[in-house]
């Protein structure tokens, strides 16, 4: 199985709060749920309000949202991993960082990337236009990354 962005989060997401200091398993367990009820919480309220606010604004607000998130959990697990003890303070941090990441995807890039690109295309182009526009994305960005691992991954991307 191969898991990215958020898919990622939520299947690694024991081992990240294992990471930040919470090494009980009931207690990763429950966090996990938290993360699940939260994301679920936000979908819904995406849905409701998708058309009020409108895509952009949403949008905006969800990858602004997670960059700050994610700045957030940078933080906190850079700072638990070079201190010894493992304050509150910063294990908070790291599971608030994650499911504001989830809720803020939640919001925006999660429903509205596909709701945005079936509507800018014309009606007689749209199946063909975005599959068009994926298999160029896809030819010349996205390397093989089968049996690799995510250290070898990196590279492959940072190059």
């Amino acid at each position: 199985m191969q898991a990215s962005g958020n898919d990622a989060i939520v299947y690694y997401s024991p081992e990240v709060f294992k990471d930040t200091g919470i090494h009980d398993r009931r207690q990763q367990f429950g966090v996990t749920i938290v993360m699940g009820i939260v994301k679920t919480c936000v979908v819904f309220i995406s849905a409701l309000y998708l058309d009020h606010f409108g895509r952009r604004p949403l949008l905006m607000l969800g990858t602004i949202g997670m960059a700050i998130s994610l700045a957030g959990l940078g933080v906190g697990s850079n700072y638990l991993e070079q201190s010894y003890e493992k304050p509150v303070w910063a294990i908070a941090l790291c599971i608030v960082a994650v499911c504001a990441d989830f809720s803020f995807f939640s919001i925006g890039l999660g429903p509205i990337t596909w709701v945005y690109s079936s509507e800018i295309f014309p009606m007689r182009l749209r199946g063909q236009g975005i599959m068009a526009a994926a298999a160029v994305f896809v030819y010349f960005f996205l390397p093989e990354t089968k049996g690799k691992s995510l250290e070898e991954i990196e590279t492959i991307f940072d190059s």
